[in-house]
């Protein structure tokens, strides 16, 4: 129960959450996880996971058990044997390395690639930067901003013509009326 601490700073390593523990799961030890992962059978594989509440400040745990039911993942760390132990590990996020990241399925993309990116539309007027990302059941929100206007575009594959995250450039086919001036009626 001695997990190694790690004060990462963003110059030793970038690290990308990849799930947060929601829950305890039982009176065993067990925690249950939300991934954020495209790929959550890759979680099977970890031996170890890096984990606190922000990158900034994290320790490694070893995994003892995780298993897989229905649309649960719940996982077990070594040394942790009953309720209590677990219940201060509530919140925190499991991350991984850059270099472990899996690559998002086509027409997919990191939410960290999409944040920062200049946004323009089909006749190549820039339209703002995307601020925030929302992950809503139906579809991604997306918060494009320019000086004080806030836009939120639904980042459905039929408004988004083009992403090309090395140049931190986004081409979309806004709904009508979306970004269209508001007018002074005085």
């Amino acid at each position: 129960m001695n997990p190694q601490t790690i004060n990462s700073s963003p110059l030793q390593r970038e690290l990308f959450a990849i799930a947060q523990i929601t829950s305890c799961f039982g009176i065993k030890g067990f925690v249950k996880i939300q991934p954020f992962t495209h790929t959550p059978e890759r979680l099977r594989d970890l031996k170890s996971v890096v984990m606190g509440r922000t990158e900034d400040n994290v320790s490694v745990y070893e995994i003892d058990e995780i298993e897989f039911q229905a649309n649960t993942i719940i996982l077990k760390f070594v040394g942790y044997d009953d309720r209590t132990s677990v219940e201060p590990l509530v919140g925190n996020y499991l991350f991984v390395e850059k270099s472990m990241l899996a690559e998002p399925p086509e027409g997919s993309w990191f939410i960290h690639d999409i944040i920062g990116c200049k946004v323009f539309n089909d006749a190549q007027t820039f339209l703002g930067i995307v601020r925030e990302v929302w992950k809503l059941p139906g579809n991604d929100l997306w918060e494009i901003v320019l000086e004080k206007r806030h836009v939120m575009f639904p980042a459905n594959k039929e408004l988004i013509r083009e992403v090309d995250i090395l140049a931190r450039r986004i081409v979309i086919a806004p709904p009508d009326g979306l970004f269209e001036e508001l007018t002074d009626e005085n």
